[in-house]
């Protein structure tokens, strides 16, 4: 008899389990984690010009300003956006800036590239799907320009 019940209480405890692994594996699989952003940032520092993209996904939405100047029929291609990051929390890119002015002007940045894909630490997901690794631009200093 307590065998019987030993061994019910183990496989309810085994059912526990399995179903909190599913939640968090759902869970991971939708939300960026640590897990997701990149680390290590390139020695090199540059200064980029990029241009705001309003995807309707929540990916990458941002893209160097260097393709379509270099060609005049460039479409853009999801591979070639990038994300955004300041350095720290005072960097934040002014409200204005998404509502209006990414319409007629661009950003330049200064700062350097993560070595590898990833989601960029102060992402702020607006949509359900967790976004695809893009290259990540760690900025220290922007401006607007026109």
């Amino acid at each position: 008899m307590k065998k019987l019940i030993a061994s019910s209480l183990l496989m309810m405890l085994l059912f526990l389990l399995f179903i909190i692994g599913l939640a968090l594996n759902f869970y991971l699989q939708s939300t960026p984690t640590f897990l997701d952003r990149p680390y290590k940032l390139s020695a090199t520092t540059e200064t980029i010009e990029v241009n705001y993209i309003n995807w309707a996904c929540d990916c990458a939405n941002f893209i160097e300003t260097k393709y379509a100047l270099n060609d005049l029929n460039y479409e853009i291609r999801e591979q070639d956006c990038i994300f955004i990051e300041p350095a720290n929390a005072k960097l934040k890119l002014p409200e204005q800036y998404f509502e209006k002015d990414h319409f007629e002007k661009n950003l330049r940045l200064t700062g350097q590239f993560y070595l590898k894909k990833g989601i960029p630490r102060f992402h702020e997901q607006k949509t359900p799907e967790k976004p695809a690794p893009a290259r990540v631009f760690r900025y220290s200093k922007f401006e607007v320009v026109d």
